[in-house]
């Protein structure tokens, strides 16, 4: 089953290259790629926030499939109280018989615990060896920040929340609970990204952790206020010959 432990290395483009590995020269087409989500810690477990979350993904059509909390995370001290939401969570990702994109969201404050190193790994593992479908696991970081912000970026492109995600093997999704419709929107609209849904064709394109980040980098800039234009916002990136062009 999938392991909580902390790993040496590797991160986002370990993840990347065991996808890559597991694909062995197939083509998904990426309407069959359904979602399943895994959050860690209370701040997304609010039921009006995570309604919210549904209500936004039925909307748009994304394809969850199903989803997973701990809602205590942030507390969890040993890998081994985790054995229950293990043993669920395997029995889950054996029975979904489908190419699958799984979503870890956490809390900044959870995604600092070293038992989620090992999580997005094992997931592809235990998906290699039990179903044989294609799997690709992305880690979320969604809230406001961390609490030691002190990272430097030399291109002057990224936060310093955004940083620290990079470093935790993930990306950075702000939350903001006073206006959860158009953090949940920014989610929801990141996951039909990463799965192709606004590229032509049917094929899913399998990002790089580089494009994940920009993705997010992007979304993070764009206007999702639905009642007015959001002051400084920047247009989504053009998709020249199928792809995105990103602004750097």
């Amino acid at each position: 089953m999938p392991q909580f432990e902390a790993q040496d290395s590797g991160k986002q483009l370990a993840i990347y290259e065991t996808s890559c590995r597991a694909l062995k020269g197939k083509t998904v087409p990426k309407n069959q790629v359904g979602i399943l989500t895994a959050w860690f810690g209370r701040q997304m477990c609010d039921d009006s926030d995570y309604q919210t979350f549904l209500r936004t993904s039925y909307f748009v059509g994304a394809p969850v499939l199903a989803h997973f909390f701990i809602r205590d995370a942030e507390k969890v001290e040993k890998s081994s109280q985790l054995q229950p939401v293990a043993e669920d969570l395997a029995r889950e990702l054996g029975s979904i018989r489908q190419p699958l994109a799984v979503f870890v969201i956490a809390t900044p404050q959870a995604a600092e615990l070293p038992y989620l190193d090992q999580l997005p790994k094992g997931i592809l593992d235990y998906r290699l060896k039990h179903t044989q479908e294609p799997t690709f696991v992305y880690k979320i970081i969604f809230g406001w920040g961390f609490t030691d912000m002190d990272y430097e970026d030399t291109d002057d492109h990224f936060s310093a929340p955004e940083i620290r995600s990079r470093q935790l093997g993930g990306i950075h999704l702000s939350f903001n609970e006073d206006y959860p419709t158009v953090c949940c929107g920014r989610l929801v609209e990141y996951m039909l990204r990463v799965l192709g849904h606004d590229l032509p064709g049917n094929e899913f394109p399998n990002y790089t952790p580089d494009e994940v980040e920009k993705i997010a980098w992007n979304i993070r800039r764009e206007s999702f206020n639905a009642f007015s234009t959001m002051q400084g916002a920047i247009p989504k990136y053009p998709i020249v010959d199928g792809r995105p062009k990103f602004p750097f």
